[in-house]
């Protein structure tokens, strides 16, 4: 076999190798961004997920609130008792 044929051959087969590892890591990183991808949507339905529970715990806080207010009202809307104003009389 002449120089020039197995320089020619040699050449060709180190482009080979970088051909076909050059694919490898197409198919290695193909999985990992498959990968990658299927945690990306993971992570967005979860911060959906505590989106929803953060808005329902606002809702619950809300409604609470709410509550607690009309309770206050009803309860300083009362009249007083005799015996509490006849004590608020006495003070000095």
């Amino acid at each position: 076999m002449s120089p020039l044929i197995a320089a020619r051959r040699n050449d060709s087969d180190r482009r080979r190798r970088k051909v076909i590892d050059a694919l490898d890591r197409l198919h290695t990183d193909g999985d990992e961004i498959s990968t990658l991808r299927i945690r990306v949507a993971e992570l967005e339905q979860q911060l959906l997920d505590q989106r929803q529970g953060l808005q329902d715990r606002d809702d619950e806080l809300t409604a609470a609130r709410a509550a607690n207010r009309d309770l206050m009202t009803r309860l300083n809307g009362r009249t007083r008792s005799p015996l509490i104003c006849k004590e608020t009389a006495k003070t000095p």
